[in-house]
């Protein structure tokens, strides 16, 4: 071997010193830098090596052929670095888009857990309101005087519910106590089916309402609030038991002014018929003079009556200090009069005569009667399953 060979040799073990010098770093104990980052041993180790007689420009073409590689060699470690890094980023990258979209999925999931959550209380709920409305109706539904026995239970089982005990239905069990506002809805619930028996079952059926009044009565007494109810409920589908005609305002419709009367409407926007709005309110009319009227049970005697015959007095006296308004007004005095008649007269004695004379003097006077019907009936015989009696015989006494 040649001097020539031994000194390209000694070159590229140099330049290899030289790479693995930036692999190992600058404090590698093999080589020794200067303070230009040249490597003092290896360029020695290349300078020495090189031989005088060698030909300068083979000596220079494989210096150039060295560096060349040894930069392409950078290059290429420079670009596996590089892709490295991306291949880290786009790791980085998907790592925290999967990270997101699974916290995407869980807010999802959970948002879809609290719907299904809602829907379910919203059934159990729904649920509980259709067994509460089956424990109203259907004991309200069958009130009627066939016995005590009948009556009592009637009363026991809606005290029960309004108390928020447990009771059957249908083979279920509802307490009203289970919800906060439990009670509540169940006590506004019987306060409007009551209320709604007057125009259903008393417009067709007057002698039924003695034996709801005696029920709701009771009721009433234990629970009083239950009683406010059912005045609500009375006003607002009867504005003329507070007695009220209500006005209409100004940039008020029809429709709405008449709904203020206490007419409904069809879903074709029809409003009733008089003679079938005349019959609703008769019954409504009728079920709160019953009320009225009617005897504590023996247990209550000691009880004052929450709505008695004060404020049947009330009722009739402002009554009579309002303008008549035609048909309603002699309805609903006539179907007064035919319920508590009796118990006013025994009551009241001359006090309601000269009330009497009052009205019988307005049906006298074609003047001052705007009424249409039927206030002509007032001085003709009563009867009811309770009391007979005729307006002319009281008169007289």
């Amino acid at each position: 071997m040649d001097k020539f060979e031994l000194s390209v040799i000694s070159k590229a073990a140099a330049i290899s010193a030289i790479v693995t010098d930036v692999t190992l770093g600058p404090n590698s104990p093999e080589f020794d830098m200067n303070e230009s980052g040249v490597v003092k041993s290896g360029m020695l180790l290349l300078n020495n090596s090189i031989p005088d007689n060698s030909p300068t420009s083979k000596w220079n073409s494989l210096d150039e052929a060295v560096k060349e590689r040894v930069k392409k060699f950078l290059r290429e470690e420079q670009s596996q670095r590089e892709i490295l890094d991306y291949k880290q980023e786009l790791l980085r990258r998907q790592f925290e888009a999967k990270k997101t979209q699974d916290e995407k999925l869980f807010l999802q999931q959970i948002e879809e857990d609290a719907m299904r959550a809602k829907e379910s209380q919203a059934r159990l709920e729904q649920h509980h309101k259709q067994l509460a409305q089956k424990a109203v109706n259907v004991p309200v539904n069958a009130i009627s005087h066939v016995s005590s026995a009948h009556m009592t239970d009637k009363y026991i089982k809606l005290s029960r519910l309004i108390s928020g005990q447990p009771v059957e239905v249908g083979g279920s069990t509802v307490s009203a106590s289970r919800h906060p506002q439990g009670v509540a809805f169940c006590k506004n619930l019987l306060a409007k089916k009551f209320v709604a028996q007057g125009e259903l079952t008393v417009s067709s059926k007057p002698e039924a309402a003695f034996a709801i009044a005696a029920i709701l009565v009771s009721l009433w007494v234990q629970f009083p609030d239950f009683g406010q109810l059912v005045l609500a409920h009375f006003h607002r589908e009867c504005p003329y038991l507070v007695p009220l005609f209500m006005p209409q305002v100004e940039n008020q419709s029809n429709q709405d002014f008449y709904k203020s009367l206490g007419y409904r409407y069809s879903e074709q926007g029809e409003v009733e018929k008089q003679p079938k709005f005349l019959k609703r309110m008769s019954g409504v009319m009728r079920l709160y003079t019953a009320i009225m009227v009617t005897r504590l049970r023996r247990q209550d005697q000691n009880k004052p009556h929450p709505h008695g015959l004060k404020q049947a007095w009330r009722w009739l006296v402002c009554m009579l200090n309002l303008e008549p308004k035609p048909d309603i007004c002699a309805t609903l005095i006539l179907d007064f009069l035919e319920v508590s008649g009796y118990m006013m007269f025994a009551t009241y004695g001359k006090e309601f005569q000269k009330l009497l004379h009052i009205i019988l003097s307005l049906t006298g006077v074609s003047s001052r009667r705007p009424i249409s019907a039927p206030m002509h009936l007032l001085p003709t015989s009563i009867d009811s399953d309770t009391f007979q009696w005729d307006f002319a015989e009281i008169l007289r006494k």
